[in-house]
């Protein structure tokens, strides 16, 4: 939505000369005397952690002394941020939960009419739920069909058509055409929003043995031989791996320079593999002589 209440005055004051300095600094300036926390975002990029806060008394929310204070501010901090660096998230507490905006630029058509170059959208962060929240988890065949649906590309993510020249609304669907010798099932354990990044901590039920694919009508059964585990937050966090070793068929656990057998029954090993840590799963394809006859009614992951 547009700026609205004590934001649109702020933002209409922004000066011209001020506006096009921050617009080719791809800053985003925003002014409130409650805000608590600003961050820089850019894409596929960490926050730079460099604040954009200013706090005015209530008798100098007119717009000469936020003028100066922006022009001030933008003047310490408009070196240091990356040239990629579209948006401004800013929180301030409110009744009920705290009350996020995020500040995008864009052109105007006047390009003296400043409040029209900026776009003002917020949001109740009490109501937004993160993946991680989720409570149940969910099977390894779950995610591959919702992987494999149809999905519409919003206007945030147009398709570009060659013929036309422009973009448009598109649908868009993965599918595996083939079976692979080695299949790899990346799990998404990081979340990205306009509003928050997150680590998701759910639970993906997936076989050991045996995770059975229709591919075009043919049944094609796979092993799993190996994960890679991630531990801790998205800022910070530990990778270790379990593997399973032919030879003494046995699985091991890796944590950089210690290893470790693991149980030596599936239901032990189970326990400690398939666990909200689970990032990466490598299974192997069997031989078609190892694959029971029959369609065992696994879902089919391919389309015509």
């Amino acid at each position: 939505m547009r700026s609205q209440a004590n934001g649109k005055g702020l933002l209409s004051a922004i000066p011209e000369a001020v506006r096009a300095t921050a617009c080719a600094n791809g800053a985003s300036p925003f002014a409130d005397a409650q805000v608590v926390e600003v961050h820089q975002f850019g894409p596929e990029r960490e926050p730079v952690g460099i604040p954009l806060v200013f706090t005015l008394q209530k008798e100098e929310l007119d717009e000469s002394h936020v003028r100066a204070a922006i022009h001030e501010r933008l003047k310490g901090v408009l070196g240091d941020l990356h040239p990629e660096a579209y948006t401004l998230r800013v929180r301030t507490h409110a009744p009920g939960g705290s009350l996020s905006y995020e500040l995008e630029w864009q052109q105007a058509a006047d390009a003296a009419e400043v409040s029209r170059c900026l776009a003002l959208h917020s949001t109740n962060e009490s109501n937004v739920t993160s993946g991680r929240h989720l409570t149940g988890g969910l099977d390894l065949h779950q995610c591959l069909h919702l992987w494999s649906e149809t999905e519409q590309l919003d206007d945030d993510n147009l398709w570009y058509c060659p013929r036309c020249k422009r973009h448009q609304r598109a649908w868009k669907q993965l599918s595996l055409y083939r079976a692979p010798p080695i299949l790899i099932i990346h799990l998404k354990r990081f979340q990205y929003t306009s509003w928050f990044r997150d680590k998701i901590d759910v639970l993906v039920e997936f076989p050991l043995r045996s995770l059975e694919l229709d591919f075009a009508g043919t049944l094609v059964v796979y092993d799993l031989y190996a994960v890679s585990h991630h531990m801790g937050s998205l800022g910070s966090g530990h990778y270790t791996a379990s593997c399973y070793r032919n030879s003494c068929s046995r699985w091991f656990y890796f944590d950089d320079a210690y290893v470790s057998a693991l149980p030596d029954n599936d239901e032990e090993v189970a326990k400690r593999i398939v666990s909200p840590s689970a990032y990466i799963l490598f299974y192997q394809r069997r031989l078609s002589a190892d694959i029971p006859n029959g369609n065992h009614g696994m879902p089919a992951i391919t389309s015509s």
